[in-house]
């Protein structure tokens, strides 16, 4: 019985510390996947900017934006998506478990936490999360109207996306998330 027991506590032991590892691997490749995918897209987004303003930046984002992302997807054998509770593109509409991300960290950046990026297991997947703040470069398709965003601007995205929710942010807002399912 001794035996047993000793063998199964080992079993949970080394068990727990390879969920932990798993974990923290998981953590530190969906830091590098999200980083990765931020400077493919940014970068791009910002030739864009340069070639047509911020409504060539629109167009950008409306046409590359997502099929970017599923290359990007394919290449790291992960399912990567950006979700935000405003939401500009409906493909980016938060699933319960990213809206409950999302709100988790809307309540610590209002209680002056910085939110941190984590692993959770969901159907017998490991999921990343990570923040995505919003930077002063974003104000100006995701700012105010009348303020940062221009009317020619505001008039391209209303025709560009019809039921849009994603202006009205300041630097330092939470736009949005990173929710990366890894395949494997």
């Amino acid at each position: 019985r001794f035996i047993v027991a000793l063998t199964a506590l080992v079993f949970v032991a080394c068990s727990s510390q390879s969920d932990s590892k798993s974990e923290s691997s998981k953590l530190e490749q969906g830091k590098k996947i999200a980083s990765e995918s931020f400077h493919a897209l940014s970068g791009k987004l910002m030739k864009a900017m340069d070639a047509a303003g911020p409504e060539g930046a629109i167009e950008f984002c409306n046409l590359e934006a997502l099929p970017i992302t599923d290359s990007l997807s394919n290449h790291y054998g992960a399912t990567i998506k950006r979700s935000a509770i405003k939401y500009r593109n409906a493909e980016n509409k938060p699933d319960s478990l990213e809206l409950a991300a999302l709100i988790r960290y809307s309540k610590e950046i209002s209680q002056g936490v910085q939110p941190k990026p984590f692993v959770i297991h969901v159907n017998g997947k490991e999921r990343f999360i990570a923040p995505i703040p919003t930077k002063a470069l974003c104000l100006s398709c995701h700012g105010v109207p009348g303020v940062n965003i221009t009317e020619s601007v505001e008039s391209k995205i209303n025709a560009t996306y019809p039921n849009d929710m994603a202006i009205g942010f300041q630097e330092g807002d939470l736009r949005g998330i990173w929710s990366i399912t890894f395949n494997d």
